[in-house]
């Protein structure tokens, strides 16, 4: 078990998937490269979208600003942004079959990659829609759509109109920005190395299960 780290910056949580054990250590890096780029692509989209509802409430209070005004950034579609003040980090691994593994990060992003894995588990099984890329768009508009900025930003959009922010090209935006990430990481989930479906987040960790003969933590 791991501490939460003394430096940690935000608010923080942990994301538990069942998984497997048994698998090359190639295959196993991967996996873990995967939740971390994952991660850190969701934690970007945030940090870009908290800019631009600042920016949307600058627009409300005070009116377009200079063209030159070094905040101008705010305000368009280039906004270069840094990963998340908090690494991702892994604190239980049981390797059984099934085990899990158990990671520690800030809490917004990994609530965001629990849902898009359990709705894309699920729409998997869903012949209803007209593709797989139209599953894979919904998935992860869902998954952003628990952020909270994104909530906030939907709301000014309610109540100022579409134009006031242009968020239908953000959120097509956010989708490209985060969907190579996501795709790798639900490939794993594919090839039965996670459990999608299983993967809960939450504040705390979760109780500690019986583990079956032989697994190693």
């Amino acid at each position: 078990m791991v501490d939460r780290p003394d430096q940690a910056t935000g608010v923080l949580g942990y994301l538990h998937i069942e998984g497997v054990g048994g698998r090359s250590a190639r295959d196993m890096r991967q996996l873990l490269e995967a939740f971390e780029d994952a991660y850190d692509a969701v934690a970007r989209v945030e940090l870009a979208a908290k800019r631009l509802a600042e920016g949307q409430e600058w627009l409300r209070r005070w009116g377009p600003p200079p063209r030159y005004w070094p905040g101008n950034t705010l305000f368009t579609g280039h906004i270069e942004v840094s990963g998340p003040a908090d690494p991702l980090i892994v604190t239980r691994v049981v390797l059984h079959s099934p085990g899990f593994w158990e990671f520690l990060g800030s809490l917004n992003p990994l609530e965001v990659l629990r849902r898009y894995l359990n709705d894309r588990h699920e729409r998997r099984k869903d012949r209803d829609y007209r593709s797989a890329a139209e599953r894979e768009r919904l998935a992860i508009e869902n998954a952003l759509a628990s952020l909270d900025v994104v909530q906030r930003i939907a709301q000014l959009e309610r109540e100022y109109g579409p134009e006031i922010h242009r968020s239908e090209a953000w959120r097509q935006g956010w989708i490209g920005e985060v969907r190579p990430d996501l795709q790798r990481l639900a490939d794993f989930d594919e090839r039965g190395m996670i459990n999608g479906g299983s993967a809960r987040a939450g504040p705390e960790p979760p109780e500690p299960r019986q583990l079956p003969p032989g697994a190693d933590v």
